[in-house]
């Protein structure tokens, strides 16, 4: 268990309300602690989070196609002010960026209580565990830039440069 030192003056203040409780200060103290991280509720996931933020855009959001977008999207990082919000395909980051954007950032920002910017990330999906030799390939700058932007500081930059366009 965590020691607290408090002042003399704490500990007089204190008194009253550990001995009305029948206990001694420390108890009291401990018992106190013990209440309050019950009462403080976990820190929720980023996935958690992002259910929420969607949950209350749908509110905001009347195009059932635009509901369709925020639904394939997902909450991947928090860095220093920015969301980072992964898409499947280049489209819907148009849509998110272009139509959503303002209602996506006023709902995160109102959902975490801070405010906040976000990068909309296209992300491919996975590649199959064995690649046919005889399927295209993506062309080599496609490739380099995906190795590049998969690098958390360079992911972290382009958030940064992202955020300071909308401004």
């Amino acid at each position: 268990m965590p020691q607290v030192t408090i002042s003399a003056a704490d500990h007089a203040l204190f008194s009253s309300s550990a001995a009305a409780a029948g206990l001694t200060v420390d108890e009291w103290l401990a018992e106190a602690g013990r209440r309050r991280a019950s009462l403080t509720p976990p820190p929720k996931s980023l996935d958690e989070v992002w259910a929420d933020t969607q949950h209350d855009l749908m509110a905001d959001v009347t195009s059932r196609q635009q509901r369709s977008f925020l639904a394939v999207t997902r909450l991947t990082a928090i860095v220093e002010g920015v969301a980072l919000v992964d898409v499947p395909d280049a489209f819907t980051r148009d849509v998110l960026e272009s139509r959503l954007r303002p209602a996506v950032v006023e709902a995160l920002s109102r959902r975490l209580g801070t405010p906040l910017q976000i990068a909309v990330r296209v992300t491919e999906p996975p590649a199959p565990a064995t690649p046919s030799p005889d399927g295209p390939q993506p062309p080599d700058d496609i490739r380099r830039y995906a190795e590049l932007i998969s690098r958390p500081e360079v992911a972290r930059q382009l958030a940064e440069v992202l955020a300071a366009a909308d401004r």
